[in-house]
């Protein structure tokens, strides 16, 4: 595992969506639980990397976000109405 790249970390290619980090996550701590006979070091650095991946996603949408309303100012719908990471940005619910 590379510990500069989180994403890496995970097993997972450059530029993998929230939905993959999750389920990697998911995947890894099922394999590497303390309660399942996994060791807890591992299972930390698994949880960091996925939580630095995620906080990464949501920079990276608040960048696009900000690029987006500076090139199109007045209200104009150029952000997507959903984030890579999946979840609703458009502000409706």
């Amino acid at each position: 595992m590379s510990a500069d790249d989180p994403v890496a970390q995970l097993g997972l290619r450059a530029g993998a969506t929230g939905e993959e980090i999750r389920a990697a996550r998911r995947r890894l701590a099922k394999a590497h639980h303390p309660d399942q006979g996994g060791d807890a070091g591992q299972m930390q650095a698994i949880n960091k990397a996925a939580d630095a991946a995620l906080r990464a996603l949501d920079v990276e949408e608040i960048d696009r976000a900000r690029s987006a309303a500076e090139d199109h100012p007045a209200g104009d719908p150029a952000v997507p109405a959903r984030s890579r990471r999946g979840d609703d940005v458009s502000g409706y619910a």
